[in-house]
Order: C-alpha cells, then structure tokens, then sequence
C-alpha cells in the first residue's frame, strides 16, 4: 500500500465531512499510518492530517447547551 499524501487525505476529510464516509471508516483507514508505519509519512501536514483523523471516531461534538451550569445532554447523533 502507498503512503498517502495530501491528496488522498484531503479527500479522506472531505468524505468524512460531507458523510460519505463514517468516523470508524476515517479512522480505521488512518490507523496504519499513525499506529504501524508512521515513519513511512515524511510530509508534515500529511502525518498531522491523519493524526487527526486517528481517532476521530471517538469525537463528537454535542450542540451547545442553553446552560453552561450543567453538561449538554447526549447528542443521539453521536454513535
């Protein structure tokens, strides 16, 4: 498998955004490059990029509450 570059990433992000692919997807196909071979990503931006994206499947961003005296309830769009 080729390294990615920012090409590839750049799409990975932009199918994350727009839901064409999931989190778990998103991250699954970064793992290989954050957890076994992260020496194989020379470009700076592209190894931040999949950083990011390593991971993302435990991020989730729930709508801002009407309160900040109490935590936001459970956003059911966040598996």
């Amino acid at each position: 498998m080729t390294v990615p570059d920012r090409e590839q990433v750049t799409r990975t992000w932009t199918e994350l955004i727009s839901g064409a692919v999931t989190r778990a997807a998103a991250h699954a196909w970064a793992v290989r490059w954050v957890e076994d071979e992260p020496e194989r990503v020379t470009d700076p931006m592209t190894g931040s990029a999949l950083l990011h994206l390593h991971g993302f499947d435990q991020a989730c961003t729930a709508p801002a509450a009407a309160s900040r005296a109490s935590p936001p309830p459970a956003d059911p769009r966040c598996p």
